[in-house]
């Protein structure tokens, strides 16, 4: 595989969670700006930055004024009852069905080591309405 992990913690593994949300961008962003909304408005901590090839060939500029290679990133989020929520995210996706399946697979990988109980995929087809 061609799909590298980048940790940003001292574990280098995902924390004890209750699940695992996954929304990337797609028809209509709903799940991806719903991911993005519990990033942002409850605690959160960037866990690790996962980087493929076949991502977005541009970087971002962060807030601090880094520039930020392509990527995806998995946060802890902190519900409000105290559990923890493990999110997978970000600005683009593979652009090959190859690096699709790359990084899919890494992410499967990664919470059935953390022995994840669940995994949700924000996902939006289009349909008539």
């Amino acid at each position: 595989m061609s799909v590298e992990v980048e940790w940003l913690t001292k574990d280098e593994s995902l924390p004890p969670h209750c699940m695992l949300m996954a929304a990337l961008p797609g028809v209509g962003n709903v799940g991806k700006l719903f991911v993005d909304t519990m990033i942002e408005s409850l605690p959160s901590r960037k866990l690790a930055r996962i980087l493929h090839p076949d991502l977005l060939p541009h970087a971002i500029l962060s807030d601090n004024g880094l520039l930020s290679p392509p990527h995806l990133s998995l946060d802890a989020v902190e519900l409000p009852d105290g559990k923890t929520v493990v999110t997978f995210t970000g600005a683009g996706q593979p652009l090959t069905p190859r690096g699709q399946h790359e990084v899919a697979c890494l992410v499967l990988d990664l919470a059935h080591q953390s022995g994840c109980p669940l995994v949700l995929v924000l996902a939006g087809l289009s349909a008539q309405p």
